[in-house]
């Protein structure tokens, strides 16, 4: 496969991948804007997230997270998607821990404090 046609395989698959998270959200955030109910809301964000990463063939699989106790998760991370890997294989209970200046991003902001997210002055 010569390189150019390998690069442009990349760019579509990108402007798939893209195509599909931009829908995604928008329809996520329609309806946590609707939804009732914390649990409601980040139950329908941990289906939206794992539909994400099937849809773009990367389905999320996660085995040992029965948690009998309460447990923190600290995630060094280093992508704007690991929230949403986060989103997708923790259960709905989990709470996120996150920067103050993250409630001054428009969708973001919304989003994280309609799923109960806890905002924090560093």
């Amino acid at each position: 496969m010569t390189a150019a046609l390998k690069a442009s395989k990349h760019t579509v698959y990108g402007c798939y991948a893209w195509l599909i998270l931009g829908t995604i959200v928008v329809a996520c955030t329609v309806a946590l804007f609707v939804t009732p109910g914390l649990g409601r809301r980040r139950h329908l964000a941990r289906w939206a997230a794992r539909l994400f990463f099937f849809l773009v063939g990367s389905p999320v699989k996660v085995e040992g997270t029965t948690i009998r106790e309460s447990c923190v998760v600290i995630a060094n991370h280093s992508s704007y998607l690991d929230g949403i890997i986060l989103t997708a294989a923790l259960p709905p209970k989990f709470t996120y821990i996150i920067k103050q200046e993250m409630t001054k991003i428009p969708v973001a902001g919304f989003v994280l404090q309609r799923l109960g997210s806890e905002f924090v002055n560093r």
